[in-house]
């Protein structure tokens, strides 16, 4: 089987997961050896596949296929939108050129512009099966856009109403829908019409990190708390920091992601010192993926405080949670609908009230204190990551689907 998996219009290298989770997908699909798989990205720097995949942690392999679409990036607004339709022009070549010397391929793609050009040209070029993989109801969150992410203006409402369109003639013209967590499924049941066997609900994963390498932490090092990812204002990373004030002076927060130009870091940096806890959180700000497990390892208890967003209340499929689950450490995550579809309360996690630092902050103590119920968390979590959440067993699951 080919696999054309073209990504978004994002530069590479860049910090997004969802370029992390596509090329993951990718290398699992192509580990399997039944399927050869060819992913198109936006390159203006030039790496190479194989810096490209160590960027990540990965090895090359002969069934993945790497293929860049090379286009300058540039600041100025009138060039840059001149090399953005340029950069659209050759994508959508590259993609048709597999296609003519891959014939009967399966399109693969989180992306719903590239998908609805491809669904008006599919019998004229012997496209085997289009196939979306939904990570949100497009309406609902550029309704929503200028809550997610700081100093963001509200989207357009022609534009919002354009996208939609565009989602629409997408779910109703491609072969199968994947969705991340069950309430994208059934929300996109209910808003669209979809029927139950077009679409198939298949969780985001992670990779195993060979636990062994993890030092043991000293005895009179101070309790440390992580949080690693995005640092826009749905996140809550403000409630984990403000949930530090509740916690005993022997333990400290470390903050992994964020660029040192990115205006989240600095607004987080700027809250540190409004509540007196520059002492105790360390900013990392980014680090490439390949150099993450680390941090995770050396944490005594990891954090995912999500608000109650009408994104990440049903359709958030964090990366992050399966990294958790991997680092075979304990987890505080806030109780979303969308969380509890992978963790369970005093099962394989802590669930706290969302948007609370003092839930927050009583969730953290209470693994912190209770060293039996932190490793009994951590070990269910470790298990059930290992058995269901890896990048090969996602990549299986989509298989069967194809």
């Amino acid at each position: 089987m080919n696999i054309i998996y073209p990504y978004t219009n994002l530069d590479f290298p860049s910090q997004k997961a969802s370029l992390i989770q596509s090329i993951h997908t990718c290398h699992a699909l192509a580990e399997t050896q039944k399927a050869t798989v060819h992913f198109i990205l936006k390159n203006p720097k030039r790496w190479s596949a194989q810096d490209i995949l160590g960027y990540f942690g990965l090895g090359e392999h002969p069934d993945l296929f790497i293929h860049s679409v090379v286009i300058p990036y540039n600041s100025l607004p009138l060039l840059g939108r001149c090399l953005a339709i340029l950069f659209k022009f050759n994508l959508y070549s590259k993609i048709l050129s597999l296609i003519r010397t891959h014939p009967n391929s399966v399109v693969y793609a989180r992306d719903i512009n590239i998908l609805s050009l491809l669904i008006r040209i599919k019998k004229l070029f012997g496209i085997k099966k289009l196939i979306y993989e939904a990570h949100s109801v497009q309406s609902l969150f550029l309704k929503n856009w200028h809550t997610w992410c700081s100093d963001t203006k509200p989207f357009p409402k022609w534009k919002s109403k354009w996208y939609a369109s565009k989602e629409n003639r997408v779910l109703k013209g491609v072969d199968s829908i994947v969705a991340v967590t069950q309430g994208l499924k059934e929300t996109l049941k209910k808003e669209s019409g979809i029927i139950e066997n077009r679409i198939s609900v298949v969780p985001d994963s992670t990779r195993l990190y060979p636990l062994e390498t993890a030092s043991p932490p000293e005895l009179d090092s101070k309790k440390v708390v992580c949080y690693i990812g995005q640092l826009s204002p749905s996140r809550g990373v403000e409630v984990l920091i403000k949930a530090m004030k509740y916690l005993d002076s022997d333990s400290e927060l470390q903050i992994i992601g964020g660029s040192d130009e990115g205006k989240d870091l600095e607004r987080l940096k700027n809250l540190a010192k409004e509540v007196n806890l520059t002492d105790r959180i360390i900013f990392t700000g980014y680090v490439q993926p390949s150099r993450v497990a680390p941090y995770l390892l050396k944490s005594d208890v990891l954090v995912l405080p999500l608000l109650a967003h009408p994104h990440s209340t049903h359709f958030a499929s964090s990366l992050k949670q399966f990294e958790y689950m991997a680092s075979k450490r304990p987890i505080i995550a806030t109780d979303l609908p969308s969380t509890r579809e992978i963790l369970r309360d005093k099962q394989n996690a802590i669930l706290v009230k969302p948007n609370d630092p003092e839930a927050l902050a009583s969730g953290i103590k209470l693994v912190l204190e209770n060293k039996e119920l932190a490793e009994q968390i951590a070990e269910n979590a470790y298990k059930e990551v290992c058995a269901e959440y890896t990048w090969q067993k996602r990549a299986e699951k989509i298989l069967a689907i194809l």
